[in-house]
């Protein structure tokens, strides 16, 4: 017998607004109980905070930037949602959040396949990227757990100073923002320009998930 073939649902058409998700994306980017030097800045109290933070913070994001949460999709792996207590829909599920929220590759499968986000392979090595803001990098850090971290693109810059890269820390090129290890407005490639094994510099990847 030959399996009957899934029909996937239609992504709605988006309207990703890319200034409210990178607006967002600023305005929650780094909480200072885990930098004393952020002056006070906090991660968004309207939503949970997790150990492994990123793709939440992403989720957070593209909510703002437009993107439709999705509940009892037809397939499963499309959900995408985040229980906030407002909406007597959300007792009918069990946890705060789908795993798609919270974790990166459900987070992609979630929003390639309901979505219609794409990818773009990029060179770890270069500056500019053609990710817009709020378009996110996810990394495979050459450690063998692959696709597993996402930050959020914010904006270029021709010269700019952050202290953890560099002699003096400058830079020519595209940053982003994350959770997990908060950063701010840090290259894009952060993680690649700071490894000093070569065998793992030589097996990291990473790409743009874009709408």
């Amino acid at each position: 017998m030959v399996a009957a073939s899934v029909i996937l649902p239609a992504p709605p058409a988006h309207a990703f607004d890319t200034n409210k998700a990178a607006q967002y994306a600023e305005r929650w980017v780094v909480d200072s109980q885990y930098d004393p030097t952020l002056d006070g800045k906090v991660r968004n109290p309207d939503f949970k905070s997790y150990s492994n933070d990123c793709t939440n913070y992403a989720s957070q994001v593209w909510l703002a930037a437009g993107v439709a949460m999705r509940f009892n999709a037809s397939q499963a792996a499309y959900e995408w949602w985040y229980y906030n207590g407002d909406s007597l829909y959300f007792l009918t599920h069990s946890g705060q959040s789908s795993l798609s929220w919270r974790e990166n590759t459900a987070f992609v499968t979630s929003q390639v396949g309901g979505w219609g986000a794409d990818f773009t392979a990029m060179n770890m090595t270069q500056q500019y990227t053609p990710a817009l803001p709020g378009e996110l990098y996810e990394y495979d850090h050459g450690t063998g757990d692959g696709w597993s971290h996402l930050s959020v693109a914010i904006g270029w810059t021709s010269s700019y100073d952050y202290p953890q890269i560099g002699p003096r820390g400058t830079f020519t090129g595209d940053y982003m923002n994350q959770h997990t290890r908060d950063r701010q407005h840090a290259p894009w490639n952060w993680g690649y320009l700071n490894q000093w094994d070569t065998f793992i510099k030589a097996n990291m990847r990473a790409r743009i998930v874009g709408i």
